[in-house]
């Protein structure tokens, strides 16, 4: 078997590089820094009381008493801290809601307005949605080209029905309310 050669490239240098930063940084934190030079600061940013720092304000002449899991250095684990919440005077479970429920507050902003308050023009509305681009008023029943699609008088259009037709325009009534609406006819500017 021969040996098999590989090439050190720019972005290989630069991964081992990377690589043995990570290494002296996880040995740095591991032997060096030592977790008993950080237990005062864990003990300062705990939102919970210490039932042992508790009991040196209390009495400050007299010793701890070490009792039950707060007799070790290490810190409460949430489980515990949990369960001495729960077993304190101030606990209400009554008064406990759900917690991924949102507040009164942000759903009365998230109701839609209800039907009666919104005041939609239907007129406008269908005019803005329709073009029309032709008219033909030769004889009796003349026919309008609405959106590529030929409609004769009496026809209906997303609710509209074309009532009337006129050099510049087609008239058209809704057949759900007292609205109408006039299409103008599209033209080329030169």
């Amino acid at each position: 078997m021969t040996p098999v050669e590989v090439a050190v490239t720019t972005s290989r240098k630069i991964c081992l590089g990377a690589l043995a930063l990570v290494l002296v940084g996880l040995a740095v934190d591991r032997l060096l820094v030592s977790s008993e030079t950080l237990q005062p600061a864990r003990a300062a940013a705990s939102p919970l009381p210490s039932p042992v720092l508790a009991a040196a304000k209390a009495a400050p002449g007299a010793p701890a008493a070490a009792t039950g899991s707060f007799a070790s250095p290490q810190p409460a684990r949430m489980a515990e801290r949990l369960k001495a919440l729960a077993a304190g005077p101030d606990h209400d479970p009554a008064a406990i809601r759900e917690a991924f429920a949102p507040s009164d507050a942000w759903l009365a902003l998230l109701t839609a307005p209800k039907e009666k308050d919104i005041k939609v023009d239907l007129a406008a509305e269908f005019a803005r949605r329709h073009r029309l681009t032709s008219l033909l008023l030769a004889g009796p029943a003349g026919c309008a080209v609405v959106d590529g699609k030929v409609l004769r008088i009496g026809q209906q259009i997303d609710g509209f029905r074309l009532v009337g037709l006129a050099p510049d325009g087609a008239m058209f009534r809704s057949v759900r309310e007292e609205a109408e609406a006039k299409l103008p006819l599209l033209t080329t500017s030169p």
